[in-house]
């Protein structure tokens, strides 16, 4: 792909409303970092919007969508088709875009976070200040892990979609930058005290 060609390395996730939660997109570009000219795997994720909706009908948020698509021109939208409302807003959104949905399960959560937890790690990731509630999601995700399995969980008062929404934007961009020059994660990604209790944290740093 052409790299002046900005708006065909635009990739965006959807994070769909539960109960508590509202729904959230998160729109990510792919542009070559000006840092590390030099670098033959230069290119860098740069979040451009992070947008929380409260709870809306799937024809009001498919709207919503729609002109953010039009202002923005992603390559692809990865949407989050956990449950009956999720595999609705696909079927409405891919007559107007180009669409994947993924249903989260454990396996898929496992993936995207450390899909993200690499990129920041290898400080292939930037989100601007202006999206302070974004990286207070980030900050506050939890990990419950046992023998068998990880789950991820964020305080009982708290949202974490944007966080959702940017682990689906970023998987769905992860073959445009080479992970093979990528380092893996430490484990002190995992093992930072957490400000909530008895749960380790996922250690964000910037």
């Amino acid at each position: 792909m052409d790299m002046s060609d900005n708006h065909l390395l635009r990739f965006a996730g959807l994070d769909l409303a539960r109960i508590r939660d509202h729904s959230a997109l998160v729109v990510v570009e792919i542009t070559e970092d000006k840092d590390n000219i030099n670098d033959s795997n230069n290119k860098i994720i740069t979040v451009i919007d992070a947008i929380e909706y409260p709870h809306m009908t799937l024809d009001k948020l498919a709207e919503m969508i729609k002109s953010k698509y039009e202002k923005y021109k992603w390559v692809t939208l990865l949407i989050d088709a956990t449950g009956f409302g999720g595999a609705i807003a696909y079927d409405i959104l891919r007559k107007y875009m180009d669409c994947k949905a993924i249903v989260f399960t454990n396996n898929i959560k496992n993936q995207m976070v450390s899909n993200l937890i690499t990129l920041v790690a290898n400080k292939k990731i930037r989100i601007p200040k202006e999206h302070k509630r974004l990286i207070e999601q980030m900050l506050e995700q939890r990990i419950i892990s046992d023998s068998s399995s990880i789950k991820y969980r964020h305080p009982s008062n708290k949202n974490d979609d944007l966080f959702w929404a940017l682990c689906l934007a970023c998987f769905a961009c992860k073959d445009m930058l080479n992970q093979s020059y990528m380092k893996i994660a430490s484990k002190k990604f995992y093992q930072q005290e957490n400000i909530y209790g008895k749960y380790d944290a996922i250690y964000f740093r910037w």
